[in-house]
């Protein structure tokens, strides 16, 4: 299943509703100028109340595109590491599509 890639400057939250930070990987890949989100790319929530520390992980990535050899994190495919609940995207890029 295909979708929008994630990149650096998607606005993500945990189930907590606290921003996530991403740390891009593949810096070289761009999309709409900001590096693209691999599946072991971290994102993490930094002052999240609810757990000491949430971790926001990509369950599935893109299985035709690679960045740098490793798929690329797509919407649709994140959930948190604390409880299992997924993260919600709240703005992401639409034009660069991944399946």
């Amino acid at each position: 299943m295909g979708g929008p890639v994630l990149t650096a400057a998607t606005l993500l939250v945990c189930a907590h509703g606290v921003p996530a930070r991403a740390v891009p990987g593949a810096a070289r890949v761009v999309a709409s100028g900001v590096p693209v989100l691999c599946v072991d790319d971290p994102i993490l929530v930094d002052t999240c109340r609810a757990q000491s520390s949430c971790l926001v992980l990509k369950s599935t990535g893109s299985q035709r595109v690679r960045a740098s050899g490793r798929p690329l994190a797509i919407a649709g495919s994140v959930v948190s590491a604390a409880n299992g609940l997924p993260a919600l995207i709240a703005a992401n890029q639409q034009r660069v599509l991944a399946e």
